[in-house]
């Protein structure tokens, strides 16, 4: 093997293990807001609430994305022209993927200002009804509690 031919596939292995890592975090991210969605959720004004899927979709994306990096990964380390050249093609259709999801949640959100003032809107009728049930007791002792950590 030449030396310029070593290099590459080092780099495309390299950066293949960085894509899988990457994937393996969007996924550990998805998983974790997962599991805490319940407690955020109810924060979150109603005329916003269509962000609930944003989690699903990250686990859903993690997981092809680190499939498709170790397919990757294997296909250098084989040497497979074939298995590359699927790996290229199927990558480049999720990072497009990934780009309209980003425009489709920028235009979702059309002002910030308007979604701010919805949210602290929706946090003061909690925190004024902090004894009036539990679930605004729930609410404003899971949001100090988070504050209190940053």
């Amino acid at each position: 093997m030449v030396c310029g031919e070593a290099i590459i596939k080092l780099i495309v292995f390299s950066v293949n293990t960085v894509f899988s890592l990457a994937g393996l975090g969007i996924l550990a991210t998805g998983v974790l807001y997962k599991l805490n969605f319940n407690n955020v959720t109810d924060a979150i004004p109603s005329d916003y609430q269509d962000i609930g899927f944003a989690p699903v979709l990250s686990i859903i994306i993690g997981s092809i994305i680190f499939v498709i990096a170790f397919m990757g990964c294997f296909g250098t380390v084989r040497e497979s022209t074939c298995l590359l050249n699927w790996y290229s093609i199927i990558l480049l259709v999720i990072f497009l993927c990934q780009i309209a999801i980003g425009v489709f949640a920028f235009l979702e959100i059309r002002n910030e200002d308007s979604f701010k003032s919805a949210v602290k809107g929706q946090l003061l009728l909690s925190f004024n009804g902090y004894n009036e049930n539990e679930a605004n007791k729930e609410i404003v002792d899971f949001v100090q509690e988070k504050v209190r950590r940053v």
